[in-house]
């Protein structure tokens, strides 16, 4: 299992594509949106995120707290609609409603400071704030420095990365 960031605070030309396939089902046009924004992301696979959150967590960086149910999928009756795509087609308020209550869901907050601890537990869709990411530099900048900027290369390569995309970034 790996885990993608992406920033949120993109050009203007990539974000209003991001927002455009939000409801659209089209496998090729979301990979190459994902090359798009390759310069935007960062990856990590589970063992690089788990050590990143250990490390975050002992630093004072997470919020607390467990995320709040996200909508149900839509469903449709396989006798009318041969596909997703058809029905998402058919039906764009349904999978429009659902794009909304997802993006809500996907920005819940945690208790207390930092970026949610369940954000970095499931690759989402989680939407970490621009105060989450903020909070967490603030608490990593209050931290010994002997202790905060030392340590492995996925560490220091996670900390300078949250600095760039300090307006907040996408997990999935």
């Amino acid at each position: 299992m790996s885990y993608s960031f992406t920033m949120l605070d993109l050009p203007q030309e990539l974000a209003e594509w991001r927002d455009s396939l939000r409801n659209i089902f089209d496998v090729v046009q979301h990979q190459r949106f994902l090359d798009a924004v390759e310069p935007y992301s960062f990856h990590l696979n589970m063992a690089g995120v788990g050590l990143c959150r250990t490390r975050m967590a002992e630093l004072g960086m997470l919020a607390r707290g467990k995320p709040g149910p996200f909508p149900e999928y839509p469903s449709w009756n396989r006798s009318l609609y041969s596909s997703e795509a058809e029905h998402r087609a058919a039906n764009p308020g349904v999978w429009m409603a659902y794009a909304d209550a997802e993006l809500s869901a996907s920005s819940q907050r945690g208790q207390g400071s930092g970026i949610p601890g369940f954000k970095l537990e499931s690759n989402g869709p989680w939407i970490v704030l621009e105060e989450e990411v903020c909070a967490a530099l603030a608490a990593l900048d209050r931290s010994d420095p002997a202790t905060s900027v030392r340590g492995p290369d996925v560490w220091i390569t996670w900390v300078d990365w949250l600095r760039r995309s300090s307006a907040g970034f996408e997990v999935s």
